[in-house]
Parts: C-alpha cells; sequence; structure tokens
C-alpha cells in the first residue's frame, strides 16, 4: 500500500482504521483482554490470530496509529505514518506487542508524542467512530482495503 500511497500522492485519500465492535457476548477473560471499558460504555478488537497481541493492545496501538496519522498527514503525504508502521511492522509484530517498542518507534521515526496528546485523549472518541464506520460501509473482514467505496480483503505480508 505504501508504494501506491506515495505514487498517488494527493490524488487518493488513504485513512487507516482499525477493527472496533462491542461485545455483548464475551467471556469474562476475553472481555478482560481485548476490551477497553468506559463508564457508560466498552470497546473491543480482536486479538491476533496467535494471540501474541491483545484486543486492548490493539485498541491502543490503533489509536496511536491514527493520532499519527492525522498529526502528520500533510508533512511529505503521511511519509512519518508509514515510516513508522514499517517500524512496528519489522519489530513489533510477531512478538508481544509492547509500549516499549511502540515508543521505539516513535523515537526512531522522528515522532514528537506531545504533538499528538490532544488526540490520544480523545479515545473514547476515536473508538466510536471506528466503530460507525465499519457499521457505516461494512466491512465482513479485517484488515480490508476500501477502494471506490468497494472492500477489498488484505493481507499483510511479513
Amino acid at each position: 500500500m505504501k508504494k501506491y500511497n506515495t505514487r498517488l500522492g494527493k490524488h487518493a485519500l488513504m485513512t487507516p482504521h482499525i477493527l472496533v465492535w462491542k461485545c455483548g457476548t464475551c467471556t469474562p477473560d476475553s472481555f478482560q483482554k481485548n476490551c477497553v471499558k468506559y463508564p457508560s460504555t466498552s470497546y473491543c478488537a480482536p486479538p491476533l490470530q496467535d494471540a501474541s497481541i491483545s484486543g486492548i493492545d490493539i485498541l491502543k496501538a490503533g489509536l496511536l496509529e491514527r493520532c499519527i496519522y492525522k498529526t502528520y498527514q500533510n508533512e511529505d503525504n503521511a511519509k512519518v505514518w508509514w515510516d513508522y508502521m514499517d517500524f512496528v511492522k519489522a519489530n513489533c509484530m510477531g512478538k508481544s506487542y509492547s509500549a516499549e517498542c511502540s515508543n521505539r518507534g516513535l523515537q526512531e521515526t522522528g515522532i514528537v508524542k506531545s504533538r499528538m496528546q490532544g488526540c490520544l485523549e480523545k479515545s473514547q472518541e476515536f473508538y466510536e467512530q471506528e466503530r460507525a464506520d465499519l457499521m457505516n460501509v461494512h466491512i465482513p473482514y479485517f484488515p480490508a482495503v476500501i477502494i471506490n467505496n468497494r472492500v477489498y480483503r488484505v493481507t499483510w505480508i511479513r
């Protein structure tokens, strides 16, 4: 995706999303590992298939990634976001995802976390919007990409 986004530049809109849902039938153990709870509601994400990364970590990573994208999107066509995603894919995936690895990625790519503070503080709004977006476009699987309002399945290549 990076090479296509780079080639298309401002002629294409690319916005990262994550899979967020409300889990009404989760077991207590699953809920604790995969959901973020707020006073009035909760949001959940599926763990990776090999369960090395919990749903909670996926939610936190998704929020951080979206905030990086929103904060840096006008700087060289989101190059900073792509650089961070490349670092995470190469260094943090396949292992147990951790805040330490993510923070190393921020440092390596020159991302200043304090620039994103306002965005990071709006986590509940972010999760609610992600869930609404998922429902609006009827994404049946994840990861997916939407091109010209049509959903395509994406396979991550390591």
